[in-house]
Parts: C-alpha cells; structure tokens; sequence
C-alpha cells in the first residue's frame, strides 16, 4: 500500500566559508502512514481546522481557569506571559498551573519544555484541562479537570517520546505534542462546571 509523508525535512545545501558545496540538500522523511491512517487522524483533529483563533481560545480558558482558582486560594498570579516556565498560572508560590484548553473534550497540545517543567516540578504540577462550547466565537460553557502530577498520572517518559534523532549534520528534537485522553480515563475524571466564570 502506498504511503502518504506526514512530516518531512528538509536539509538545505550544506557550504563552507569559501562557498565550496560540502553537502547536497537532502529530504528526511520523519514519518509516513498509510491513506487510511491519515484520514482516521484527520477526523480526530476537527478541532485544529476551526475559525476561532488559538490564541484567543487558549487565553480565554486561562481568564476561567484563574478565575477558579481566585475561589479556592489566596494568591493567584497569571505567568503565561512568561513562556519559559512551563505553566499559566502560579499559585501561592508553590503550586503551578498549565492550562490546556479545547473544543473537544478529549485531547490538548502541550510543549517539550511544559512536559519537562511538570516532570521536575512533579505533584506542585498540575494540568487544568477546560472544554468550551463556543458559538459565534464566544464560550457558551465551560467543564474541566484538574490533574495533579500529570507525568505521572498520564504516565509520560520524556526520554521515549522525545528522543533525540541524531542525523548527519543536525540533531532533531521534538517539541510539540498532541495528547489524547481515552474514553475510560474522561469518564473517571471529576468534572468541574466552569461556566459562571466566562468573562
């Protein structure tokens, strides 16, 4: 069966500093699925192909998930400005919030560095995962979980799913991901009712 690249590299041509060609460009196939694979991971990914921004979304689930959490503790800060942290929200200088927010109830994106702040930082870590129904590009509900511990609750190894490929000229590391919760794990999780605190 034919098979369809999903990401490819490609290196450019390699010149000294005299312009002499030491390596011709080269394309590196990463990864590559068959048609039918493709379409299955197309039809799970109808979120990614809305008209509502990422952007917009994301901090809009950050404004909820703050606010929330102003019920619950005494100092809440808004750090996600701050990418290099690894989370959204610190609470009382102890605790850290990554706020992952989606149309669709059972999966997220999350970065490298997030997934390895969570790691060191371990139970002061959490994941407050929000699902909006949006309509005419407004939040019309919000639900969501909180998980503590995410690495080790979702049962995360950095070093399996983020190894450093080794080529000949370059070393390539994954930075992106997309989790997907299963069915079993949604359906254990206690959900919190977000929508008195849509702005």
């Amino acid at each position: 069966m034919d098979k369809i690249k999903v990401f490819e590299l490609e290196l450019m041509p390699l010149y000294n500093n005299m312009g002499v060609l030491l390596q011709e460009s080269k394309e590196i196939i990463i990864s590559s699925y068959s048609p039918i694979i493709i379409k299955d991971i197309l039809d799970k990914e109808e979120d990614d192909y809305s008209p509502w921004d990422k952007e917009e979304q994301g901090r809009s689930g950050e404004l909820i998930a703050k606010k929330y959490l102003e019920n619950k503790y005494k100092e809440v800060v808004d750090v996600s400005k701050t990418t290099k942290l690894g989370y959204d929200i610190k609470v009382n200088d102890k605790l850290a919030f990554e706020v992952k927010t989606s149309k669709s109830k059972n999966f997220f994106h999350i970065s490298y560095n997030e997934l390895k702040v969570a790691t060191y930082m371990q139970d002061k870590y959490n994941l407050f995962f929000i699902k909006v129904d949006v309509k005419d590009e407004k939040i019309t509900k919000a639900t969501g979980f909180i998980i503590n511990n995410p690495i080790k609750i979702l049962q995360i190894n950095l070093r399996i799913i983020a190894p450093t490929f080794e080529l000949d000229n370059i070393n390539l590391k994954p930075s992106q991901f997309k989790i997907y919760f299963n069915k079993d794990f949604i359906s254990l999780q206690e959900w919190i009712i977000l929508t008195d605190y849509i702005s």
